[in-house]
């Protein structure tokens, strides 16, 4: 059996993006607001892949979903967000 789901993504103006995080529940009408992340590199220049993520920024985005849509969340490490881009000095 083949599985057709596919990953919530959220498009703003300059990029998509499949990275969110939550803001706040609603659990009587079971839906969520999400802040939209942006996937960055080392060097700060936003990324399309995971493969060279360094930090999630988060933008002024946000979304709100019914989480009755929802089969599975995948977590990130929470430091991801907003983590400082390293200090690199001149030679």
């Amino acid at each position: 059996m083949k599985n057709n789901l596919k990953p919530l993504q959220a498009f703003t103006k300059c990029t998509v993006s499949p990275f969110f995080r939550l803001e706040k529940l609603n659990e009587d009408t079971c839906c969520a607001e999400l802040s939209i992340l942006e996937a960055i590199d080392m060097d700060g220049i936003p990324i399309d892949s995971c493969d060279d993520l360094y930090s999630l920024r988060k933008t002024k985005s946000c979304i709100i979903v019914d989480l009755n849509c929802f089969c599975a969340i995948n977590p990130f490490p929470p430091n991801l967000v907003n983590r400082p881009l390293p200090e690199i000095e001149p030679k």
